[in-house]
């Protein structure tokens, strides 16, 4: 019997959609934003008929070993005292920092101590901020998938792990991010300029 095979298309309005849903929250920025963008996925999924109970916890795993594994876009940084230093980050550095709020900040490491300041103006400060790896549950049953992203919103890459065999069958984004005009929107309705008076 032939493996059934899922084309996931992700729109770059989950985006806007995630960063507005966050904002209208309490608490840390970071990690209401990542909460956002994974609800928002699995309304996705849902719609194949794929989502599953979200409410589980797949601890620890080491995805670079997983057969399913797909690279994308990298991400560009600049650091060094002029920012005149370009580094790369692909899919394999971020898949090994799991897929909770502390991939966020360890994708983000050449950006330093604003990383520390979970808030909508430091991702309007940082060049290509990321929301790190998010992974969400799908039904355990024997297919593939593929990811379509609509253009503006990239990822390093992602990888998945799906089986009737499996207790937990899974699909990780690995280093979400996104061009800033997805988002500049955001940032006109909720930072507000600050003057120092003369």
């Amino acid at each position: 019997m032939d493996t059934i095979s899922y084309r996931i298309k992700i729109p770059n309005s989950i985006v806007s959609k995630s960063f507005r849903i966050a904002l209208e929250q309490r608490g840390n920025f970071f990690h209401n934003i990542r909460s956002a963008f994974k609800q928002e996925l699995e309304v996705i999924f849902e719609e194949y008929g794929l989502c599953a109970d979200s409410h589980t916890d797949l601890g620890s795993i080491n995805f670079l070993k997983n057969k399913n594994f797909f690279e994308e876009k990298n991400i560009v940084k600049h650091t060094g005292y002029k920012k005149d230093i370009s580094v790369e980050v692909d899919a394999k550095f971020c898949a090994r920092y799991g897929h909770d709020d502390y991939s966020l900040k360890a994708i983000n490491y050449t950006d330093g101590e604003i990383c520390n300041f979970p808030s909508l103006l430091a991702v309007k400060e940082i060049i290509n901020f990321s929301l790190g790896n998010i992974l969400v549950f799908v039904k355990n049953k024997n297919y593939e998938i593929s990811l379509d992203l609509e253009e503006g919103l990239n990822i390093t890459g992602y990888t998945f792990d799906i089986s009737s065999k499996k207790k937990k069958s899974y699909v990780c984004l690995l280093g979400i991010h996104f061009n800033s005009e997805l988002i500049l929107p955001i940032f006109k309705d909720f930072l507000i300029d600050c003057v120092h008076p003369e």
